[in-house]
């Protein structure tokens, strides 16, 4: 047998190891570019759904903030039908935002409490 014939099978094999081997080397290059891909795609979307959820809240402060001050007019205009105003306010928020409404006077007792508790509660002690 000739030398160029013992030397084809080691050179097929040879390529065929090469082959393997760019063929690996390719296969994961792609998978991590497609990691990364994903990876930019899932930060964009994180991105976009913070500010949504963002503006969703803002827009549910403000909302709230506007809420509280008509409430503020209404009690000091009239005292006698703010129940009835307040539940109406309660009612227009959207459900689990606000849970009741008080109000406390100068010296920190609770004057009105839509939840009918027990009125001459002392929140001069708490945090505003």
């Amino acid at each position: 047998m000739s030398t160029r014939a013992r030397l084809m099978p080691a050179l097929v094999a040879l390529f065929t190891v090469l082959g393997a081997v760019f063929l690996w080397w390719q296969s994961e290059r792609s998978r991590a570019l497609l990691q990364e891909q994903v990876f930019l795609q899932a930060e964009k979307r994180s991105m976009h759904l913070a500010d949504a959820m963002g503006g969703q809240v803002g827009g549910l402060i403000t909302t709230l903030d506007l809420q509280v001050r008509e409430l503020r007019r209404e009690w000091l205009r009239d005292r006698t039908g703010f129940d009835a105003i307040a539940q109406e306010v309660l009612k227009s928020l959207p459900a689990g935002l606000v849970t009741h409404a008080s109000v406390s006077n100068a010296e920190g007792y609770v004057v009105f409490d839509s939840l009918d508790t027990p009125l001459a509660t002392y929140t001069g002690d708490r945090p505003h």
